[in-house]
C-alpha cells in the first residue's frame, strides 16, 4: 500500500489488485499492491480488497502502508482510514516511512510528530523507517522481514476478512438505525416546541 507516489505510477495502480513475486536476501516474497481505494466504487473497493487477500495462500502475513515522509493530504487520510476500515486488523499492519534523505533528526522529529503518530496509531504500534539511499538500507529490509517472520501470527486470511465485512455491516446497520432513532427524536422535539409555541399565543389573546 503505498502513498505519495508518481502520477504515472498511480495511473498504472489506480484500478487493479497486482501481485509480484521477488526472491529478496534469499526469501521468496510475494508483494500485493492494492489500487487507490477511495478513487473506486464500494463494489469494486470489495472486489479488490478480497483479490487482495485472496492471492496470498494461506493468507497475507503483514500488510505494510509505504508513506513518505512529507505532510498527510486530505486525501491520503482518507485512504488510509478507508483501508483500516475494510480490513479491520492492528496485528497484521505496520506504517514503513521511507524517505531519500538520510536518517537525521528531521526525519526523527517528523516520524515523532503529532500527525505521524496519529497514523501508526490508526494501525497499531508498529512502524519503521527507512532511508532509500542509506547504506544500512540492505540491513533495514533484512531486519523488516526477521521481524515479520519473529511476530508468528496467524496470516490475514479470507475468513478474517469475511468476518471484518459482516462486522462492517453491523456497524452501519446500526449507524443507520442510530440516525432514525435521533431523527425522531428530533421531530418530536420540533412538535412539542410548535405546540409550546401556539399554546403560548392562545394564552395571550386571553
Amino acid at each position: 500500500m503505498l502513498r505519495g507516489v508518481t502520477s504515472k505510477l498511480q495511473e498504472e495502480m489506480s484500478k487493479v489488485c497486482q501481485k509480484r513475486e521477488e526472491t529478496i536476501h534469499g526469501r521468496q516474497i510475494s508483494v500485493i499492491e492494492l489500487p487507490a481505494l477511495t478513487r473506486l466504487s464500494e463494489e469494486e473497493v470489495m472486489r479488490q480488497t478480497h483479490r487482495c487477500v485472496s492471492l496470498c495462500d494461506p493468507g497475507v502475513h503483514h500488510f505494510i502502508l509505504v508513506t513518505p515522509v512529507s505532510p498527510l493530504t486530505i486525501e491520503d487520510r482518507a485512504e488510509m482510514e478507508k483501508i483500516k476500515e475494510i480490513f479491520n486488523s492492528q496485528e497484521h499492519f505496520m506504517v514503513l516511512f521511507i524517505t531519500e534523505l538520510s536518517l537525521d533528526k528531521s526525519v526523527s522529529d517528523f516520524v515523532a510528530s503529532t500527525e505521524s503518530q496519529s497514523v501508526v496509531n490508526l494501525y497499531g504500534s508498529w512502524y519503521s523507517v527507512m532511508g532509500l539511499k542509506d547504506q544500512k538500507n540492505s540491513k533495514q529490509i533484512s531486519g523488516l522481514f526477521n521481524c515479520i517472520e519473529n511476530m508468528k501470527i496467524e496470516p490475514y486470511c479470507l475468513q478474517m476478512y469475511m468476518r471484518a465485512q459482516e462486522k462492517r455491516a453491523q456497524e452501519k446497520r446500526d449507524r443507520h438505525e442510530l440516525e432514525e432513532k435521533l431523527s425522531v427524536k428530533d421531530n418530536e422535539i420540533k412538535e412539542l416546541q410548535e405546540k409550546i409555541k401556539t399554546r403560548g399565543e392562545w394564552i395571550h389573546l386571553f
